[in-house]
């Protein structure tokens, strides 16, 4: 016999379980430009600011170049608007 059980997580939980087992602390995530745990607004705000970028433009950021193309282009806006919205956990 066998049985499902559905729960759900919340932050505190997963913040204890990783310093009371050991399991390791989730890096950074793709797509969160700005590491703060989801795919936004924020993310793409950084993204525009460096759209149009390529590698030696002053305002060329490595980080948001998701495809590592050598520029900030319409690539990677489609890469990141088609997992806008989405958390990190």
């Amino acid at each position: 016999m066998s049985a499902e059980i559905a729960f759900t997580l919340t932050p505190v939980d997963l913040a204890f379980a990783t310093t009371a087992f050991g399991v390791p602390e989730p890096g950074p995530c793709f797509g969160d430009i700005n590491g703060d745990g989801v795919i936004d607004s924020a993310d793409l705000g950084e993204l525009l600011a460096a759209y149009g970028t390529c590698q030696g433009d002053l305002c060329y950021d490595p980080d948001v170049d998701l495809n590592e193309s050598g520029c900030v282009d319409l690539a990677d806006l489609g890469i990141l608007l088609a997992i806008y919205g989405y958390a990190c956990w």
